[in-house]
């Protein structure tokens, strides 16, 4: 100020090698007619100044899940101090997958130095993206300072349906399990290319895999469609089986890969009646009943079964017939039950006891005697004077054998008292019952080295 001239504002523009100081300065006005001056002094003092070029990076179309080639920006100290400075990427969400920054800045600058941060773009989706480097720094004003950063991907998304098959229901070794699929979808933008699939691992030859054709090798899996593979277990020896399924694709990462496994029990057997054939009859004692069974391998079982089919001897007998098979780890064979059971059998008659007659009887046996003595006299005496009026045949008879006449009717008298008392011996009884009636379970067992299995069959006599 000074001669009626007042200075309101200055503005000076130093370089950043303009030493600290103070600087004394004159300020001349005039219209033309009249001059006036005023004087004063300027202060500079050294600070830093925060200049960044490009703040904005956009980065072109990016396939998915691949990487771009990096782009870099520019940070300078324009100032006269130096500067203390932090630079990162996505203050808000530090690990953001879509965007990557390395930067050589570390925590400082000097007067008119500058470093770069260069930035990666690797989307993991599809559509636009944004991001943010922030810079910030000890200048007068404290303001953070920013660059912007775009990008858009494309590409082909390959996702599975699960990461892993296990074959958890029994299957034995040589069988070969239902299918279990695995659907591979496109969630990308543009169509997957397949060149194969593949497995791999310690027991790879007990899995095999079929793809649908836009899953196989030439394949192409459109946008939003998915394509099958199917995957069926065939072990070749017991225990657990692991493996490892490749999907060789035009996508990021490829190959994709899921894990295969599956429980894996020994060469067995199955033994149970016929289909259509029942398992139980009903026959009197002495009948017998017949069974057919059936055999079957599972797996690759193939060497000889033994049948047998304990019963007690009480109550008959039962064979097989083949009493052995031997299952060639395909087909199944047919054996038949023959279960005979025992009927009643009869003793020989008994030999009787004397009858125990009351003593009335004994005197009637005696005088029944008596009077055949009598008879037998009087019939001597009718021979020996040859009486005309007995029948030709008794006259003979008492005249030759008179004696006789007397012992034959004693004979019959003694048959006919011992068959009216009970003589003649007892009647026949049985010496075995037979097989009881009731309902039987005949157990059939079949054998095949270490391994046993066995069917119940029932029997109901009558």
């Amino acid at each position: 100020t000074g001669s009626g001239l007042t200075v309101t504002s200055l503005e000076v523009d130093t370089s950043s090698s303009v030493a600290a100081g103070t600087y004394p300065f004159t300020v001349t006005a005039t219209d033309g007619t009249i001059s006036r001056q005023a004087s004063g002094t300027l202060v500079v003092i050294q600070a830093p100044a925060l200049h960044i070029s490009p703040t904005i990076l956009t980065f072109p179309m990016q396939t998915v899940e691949t990487t771009s080639s990096p782009q870099t920006v520019t940070i300078t100290n324009s100032g006269g101090a130096t500067m203390t400075l932090s630079v990162s990427i996505d203050g808000a969400n530090p690990l953001d997958p879509n965007f990557a920054m390395t930067n050589n800045c570390g925590g400082s600058l000097g007067a008119g130095q500058s470093c770069t941060a260069a930035v990666n773009f690797t989307p993991t989706i599809t559509g636009s993206m944004s991001g943010a480097i922030y810079v910030d720094a000890n200048t007068p004003d404290k303001i953070r300072q920013y660059v912007n950063l775009t990008g858009t991907a494309e590409g082909g998304l390959l996702q599975l349906s699960t990461s892993t098959l296990n074959f958890n229901t029994q299957i034995y070794v040589g069988q070969t399990s239902a299918a279990q699929t695995v659907t591979v979808w496109n969630t990308g933008t543009i169509p997957i290319n397949f060149s194969g699939i593949s497995i791999r691992g310690a027991n790879a030859a007990d899995f095999a895999a079929a793809a649908e054709p836009e899953c196989s090798a030439g394949g192409q899996l459109k946008v939003g469609f998915g394509c099958a593979i199917n995957v069926t277990f065939a072990p070749s020896a017991s225990g657990t089986r692991t493996a490892t399924l490749f999907v060789a694709d035009s996508v990021s990462g490829s190959p994709q890969s899921f894990s295969l496994s599956g429980p894996a029990s020994p060469p067995d057997f199955t033994i149970g009646t016929t289909p259509g054939s029942p398992s139980d009859a009903t026959v009197a004692a002495g009948r017998t009943a017949t069974y057919s069974l059936t055999l079957a391998p599972l797996g690759t079982l193939n060497q000889p079964v033994t049948l047998s089919c304990p019963v007690a001897s009480s109550f008959g007998t039962c064979t097989i017939s083949p009493s052995s098979v031997t299952l060639n780890g395909s087909g199944s064979q047919n054996v038949t039950v023959t279960v005979t059971t025992r009927a009643p059998s009869l003793a020989a008659p008994r030999d009787p006891a004397p009858p125990n007659l009351p003593p009335n009887v004994w005197w009637v046996v005696l005088m029944a005697f008596g009077g055949l003595y009598l008879l037998a006299g009087w019939a001597a005496r009718l021979a020996r004077f040859g009486k005309w009026w007995l029948p030709g045949s008794l006259r003979t008879i008492t005249h030759t054998f008179p004696h006789r006449t007397v012992w034959l009717g004693l004979i019959l008298l003694a048959v006919t008292l011992w068959v009216s008392c009970g003589g003649g011996g007892g009647s026949a009884t049985p010496s075995s019952p037979g097989t009881q009636a009731g309902n039987y379970g005949i157990t059939v067992i079949g054998t095949s080295g270490n391994v046993s299995h066995s069917t119940l069959l029932t029997l109901t006599v009558k």
